[in-house]
């Protein structure tokens, strides 16, 4: 591939089929601002869990590492991205469900180095891994040195994208299992929830909600009523997520704006610039469960501090008034 040019290589497996690639090496990859064009990329391939992406080395791409668009049941695992610049794992449009997303190792040389703008992220964004999906399973990923290490956007892209808008919900889909992520060097946040809250969504294999008969134009017309914040009994429609066993550090933020029914447990915020910061959020929708517990939040300013970053502090900047 041309490095001047930002145009590399690209695999693609599209419309089905199963895509299997383990313990490869794939270097000057992806094409800048060229959309679908990314180093590995499953692409509507609807359920595929013999769809696998194992032990790979994906390096010095100009657009992105993993891509995982409109595909469920996938299994990625012990890859090792380096500089895979934009983002390094994405997940697409938002109805992706299932997918596992285990032991990772997503690192750029250095955060501005891929802080690149993207087909599919802007430069402010880019993230080491981007979920519009937000019910698949990340597990003891390792993300360090980028714009945000783990980025979850849903209110940026309420109504979806591509094939999926205007079908999903993507502020309100609850989070699979989420435990044991490691992410530093954030040059704006590490993890960084934005604004989610999880509810009881009625989806179906696809991850796309119902439809309730057809508008004037032909088109199905979508049932939003299990994206509502109340049950039509009335009661609380959250459903409880759980951040689990985290170790956050050397970022500048640490957190999200608001956030509802995600709770923190074993989680662990040392040497950031703000170990914590939540704006607003609510009880959670079992009445008992705390936001946060057994949670350390640490730093070490003082004379002789080896590992601190220069004006960190414990700042935990906590859900309150307005």
């Amino acid at each position: 591939g041309s490095r001047a040019a930002h145009v590399g290589l690209h695999t693609m497996m599209a419309g089905g089929g199963v895509l299997r690639v383990e313990y490869a090496r794939v270097e000057r990859c992806g094409q800048r601002m060229v959309t679908g064009r990314y180093c590995l990329h499953l692409h509507y391939l609807g359920h595929c869990p013999e769809c696998v992406l194992r032990g790979n080395a994906i390096e010095d791409s100009s657009q992105g590492g993993i891509t995982i668009h409109e595909t469920h049941d996938t299994l990625v695992t012990d890859n090792v991205l380096w500089d895979t610049r934009g983002n390094g794992i994405y997940v697409e449009d938002g109805n992706e469900m299932h997918n596992v997303l285990s032991r990772n190792v997503i690192v750029c040389s250095s955060a501005e180095g891929c802080k690149t703008d993207s087909a599919i992220t802007e430069a402010v964004f880019a993230s080491g891994i981007y979920l519009m999906g937000m019910t698949n399973d990340l597990i003891d990923n390792r993300v360090a040195h980028w714009q945000n290490t783990i980025f979850t956007p849903g209110s940026h892209h309420p109504n979806g994208k591509g094939g999926a808008w205007g079908r999903v919900c993507t502020v309100h889909q609850p989070f699979g299992v989420w435990r044991g992520q490691v992410t530093h060097g954030g040059l704006r946040f590490g993890l960084y929830l934005d604004n989610q809250y999880p509810r009881a969504l009625v989806r179906d294999a696809d991850g796309y909600l119902p439809t309730s008969g057809v508008g004037s134009n032909g088109a199905p017309i979508t049932d939003f009523s299990s994206c509502a914040e109340f049950t039509p009994a009335g009661g609380d429609n959250g459903a409880l997520c759980i951040v689990e066993d985290s170790l956050e550090y050397h970022s500048m933020f640490v957190g999200h704006y608001t956030l509802g029914d995600i709770a923190f447990r074993g989680f662990v915020s040392v040497y950031n610039l703000h170990s914590m910061y939540w704006k607003v959020s609510k009880n959670m929708v079992d009445g008992t469960t705390p936001h946060v517990a057994n949670a350390i939040f640490a730093d070490d300013t003082g004379a002789g501090a080896r590992f601190a970053m220069i004006g960190s502090a414990v700042k935990f900047y906590g859900p309150a008034g307005p």
